[in-house]
Parts: C-alpha cells; sequence; structure tokens
C-alpha cells in the first residue's frame, strides 16, 4: 500500500467513524431547549437580536400546533445537540 492510499483509507475511516456518531431522529417537545438554542443562534446569524423566549415560544408552538416537522441531530457519544432543519407542510 503506498502513502497516498493509506492516508486516503485513514481519512475514509475517520470520516465513517464520525458519521456513525451521529444520530438524526424526529424532534419531540422533550428537545425543545436544544432546539431553542439552536433556533435562536440562526436568527442571531442572520442579523437578529437574540431573543430566547421568543424563539422558545416559536417553536414551542409550531409543536402544538403540529405547524411544521422537525428533526434534530445528536451526537451520539455526548448527546450534544449538532443541528436541526424544519420542515413546513405544503398547502395546495
Amino acid at each position: 500500500m503506498t502513502s497516498n492510499q493509506s492516508n486516503q483509507s485513514n481519512q475514509s475511516n475517520q470520516s465513517n467513524q464520525s458519521n456513525q456518531s451521529i444520530q438524526i431522529k424526529q424532534a419531540t417537545i422533550q428537545d425543545l431547549d436544544h432546539i431553542t438554542s439552536m433556533f435562536d443562534q440562526y436568527r442571531v446569524f442572520y442579523g437578529q437580536s437574540s431573543d430566547l423566549p421568543s424563539a422558545k415560544e416559536f417553536i414551542y408552538q409550531r409543536f402544538v400546533h403540529n405547524e411544521s416537522i422537525i428533526f434534530i441531530a445528536h451526537n451520539k457519544l455526548d448527546h450534544t445537540a449538532l443541528g436541526f432543519t424544519q420542515l413546513y407542510h405544503s398547502f395546495y
């Protein structure tokens, strides 16, 4: 095995290990605090002021009224929330 092949094999193994340590699941109301924090950070990134109470209420209302489906990604090893996505229903 050449040095280049060895490096590619090591990178592939590391990539597979990191992919296996991420769990994606449909979020529930129990994930509200994790999602709130990430949603607030998202809003700040786009120039809004940080407002955790409003962010929490917004996400809470999506759960209560079944207005969207939210998926959350966690690190399997330490259960750190890594990201989320929110999908809205389509209306015709």
